[in-house]
């Protein structure tokens, strides 16, 4: 929802959060928790240019209200699905969505809901480029955070390779799915989910490995490098090079957050 300062003019952003039921009411306490660790997370980002600015929130009869930065172009996936801007008008937004990624990670901090949604855009001119925003942190916790590690949340199509493989092996609520979903939540799953990102704004759709939760589990590099080459010979080698290396099979050989910026900043956007 939007609002408005009577006073100012100034536009912002009113979310309104309630629980999964979509009864209108925040009744359960899982629900209550996420919200206030969105929340203190949103404060603990606050004035890093590459996060949505969080101002405060109201909590009433049950609903909570956050008031939040307005962002004047949308998010990420309505941005690419019918704008359609080609690659060079989102290298400044990309560039804002790598930093904050390893401003999150210097802070001990995992996102592990990143997906084309949860990133922002705005334009503080026509002539000014599109610039880049992360937002919702509702599933952000802290690296060293073992018990919420356990939790098998965020978005399964966006889901790193490791993470989906626990989910195909193990149940959701066993003590060896909560240890196995723990030692899979690491800073290369944000990785890899942002690895996704830079393919879909390249192509437009998603790697045919995301389609299912089962096809992330078992994707190869092969697969991986099929897609840049086979469907966009024509793309930057250097790009290609970037999301083939974020999108590894295995965690330990990806880019970490900061190769992937470096990467990015040196071969990419500085031409």
């Amino acid at each position: 929802k939007f609002c408005v300062n009577r006073k100012t003019g100034e536009k912002k952003v009113l979310g309104v959060s309630r629980d999964a039921s979509r009864t209108h009411r925040i009744s359960n306490s899982e629900a209550w928790e996420n919200l206030s660790r969105e929340e203190s997370f949103l404060e603990l980002f606050r004035g890093e240019e590459e996060f949505v600015r969080f101002d405060f929130s109201v909590k009433i009869d049950h609903k909570i209200y956050f008031v939040m930065e307005y962002c004047n172009r949308g998010d990420l996936f309505n941005i690419v699905k019918y704008k359609r801007p080609p690659l060079g008008g989102l290298l400044y937004a990309i560039r804002d969505y790598l930093t904050g990624l390893v401003k999150m990670h210097a802070k001990g901090v995992l996102h592990r809901d990143l997906k084309m949604e949860n990133f922002l855009v705005y334009q503080s001119a026509l002539n000014q480029p599109l610039r880049g925003k992360i937002a919702d942190m509702g599933h952000a916790c802290y690296m060293t955070d073992e018990v919420a590690k356990q939790a098998f949340c965020g978005t399964e199509m966006w889901y790193p390779r490791e993470r989906a493989r626990v989910i195909c092996m193990y149940h959701r609520e066993s003590p060896t799915g909560k240890a196995a979903m723990a030692a899979a939540t690491t800073p290369a799953g944000d990785v890899f989910a942002m690895g996704c990102i830079l393919y879909a704004i390249i192509s437009r759709t998603v790697f045919h490995f995301q389609e299912e939760v089962e096809g992330i589990a078992y994707m190869s590099d092969g697969d991986v490098q099929h897609e840049l080459k086979g469907h966009y010979p024509s793309i930057d080698t250097e790009f290609r090079d970037l999301i083939a290396k974020m999108v590894c099979f295995y965690p330990e050989h990806r880019y970490t957050a900061q190769q992937a910026l470096d990467h990015f900043n040196t071969k990419i956007f500085s031409k």
